[in-house]
């Protein structure tokens, strides 16, 4: 790995948000989705523990003292990418330098599951994305514990809510995160 940060970021809305992302032409898309993900959180706002990282290329799960994990593609713009809450600018200790173009994010959550829909004022939830260069893809569901939240990672499109990453469930009624921005 050649650079990792830990650091602490405020949701609200139920979004830990991965920003600096390029949308991509309908044409050019590999699959039906919308083209911005974000990690759905179980909080309703408050403070998330995150650990981002770079990698050069793919590696095993390691899904130890995690609830669940999954896989999603990026076109990343040339800054790198950046996961923060809804009201966090996303200093540059926290960027993933990850460069231009398609990129692989492995993402774990742990925490989910202990304070569904509550308004936090201590961490309670954990998450690690790790990155490296690699083609767009589908998204994949790695590990998912019998006590885990639904729908880990969700689709931010401009007209809102897309595909979610989970383990069967799609149905999205109960969250409806506000438009990526």
């Amino acid at each position: 790995m050649s650079s990792a940060a830990t650091y602490e970021t405020l949701v609200s809305g139920h979004l830990l948000e991965i920003r600096d992302v390029r949308r991509r032409p309908v044409a050019a898309r590999a699959w039906d989705t919308t083209p911005r993900p974000a990690l759905v959180t179980g909080i309703e706002s408050g403070p998330v523990r995150v650990e981002v990282g770079l990698f050069q290329a793919p590696f095993d799960v390691d899904g130890e003292g995690w609830d669940e994990a999954a896989e999603v593609s990026v076109l990343a713009g040339p800054g790198g990418v950046v996961v923060v809450g809804a009201g966090d600018a996303g200093s540059d200790a926290r960027r993933i330098g990850v460069g231009g173009g398609p990129h692989r994010l492995q993402v774990y959550a742990r925490g989910r599951a202990l304070a569904p829909g509550a308004i936090a004022s201590d961490v309670v939830e954990t998450y690690r994305v790790f990155a490296w260069p690699a083609p767009l893809a589908p998204p994949a569901v790695l590990l998912r514990s019998r006590d885990a939240a639904p729908n880990l990672v969700s689709f931010i499109g401009p007209a809102g809510m897309g595909g979610l990453v989970s383990d069967g469930d799609t149905d999205d009624a109960h969250r409806r995160p506000e438009t990526f921005r």
